[in-house]
């Protein structure tokens, strides 16, 4: 099995979704962005991933060019996980956690406030 990233590999990850976040979000239909590991026909991979979660996921074919999501950020690959979510009554992973900063086991996790 893999070994878990090292902290500089998390923090380049992290680098890499920084650059994109923000006009990430403001997609249509894009729910969150985070650093975790890439999912391979439903099961989490040991590998890095700048991480694109969607509400539902489109053919390529139905999207304009500038909505379609890279197939990799730097040296990691991008993942687009088909996820919804709603907010919690409470705050939820580490203690540093804000409403739309979430670091959990699984990674750092950026969404969008439901209006």
């Amino acid at each position: 099995m893999k070994e878990s990233p090292s902290a500089s590999e998390i923090d380049a990850a992290k680098a890499e979704m920084q650059r994109v976040r923000s006009d990430w979000l403001r997609r249509e239909g894009v729910t969150a962005v985070d650093v975790g590991f890439k999912f391979r026909g439903g099961q989490m991979t040991r590998e890095l991933a700048v991480r694109g979660h969607v509400k539902r996921k489109l053919p390529p074919e139905s999207l304009p060019a500038g909505q379609l999501f890279p197939d990799h950020l730097g040296r990691f690959p991008v993942d687009v996980i088909e996820a919804e979510y709603t907010p919690s009554l409470g705050r939820v992973g580490h203690p540093k956690s804000s409403p739309d900063h979430e670091i959990t086991d699984e990674g750092q996790h950026y969404g969008k406030e439901n209006p």
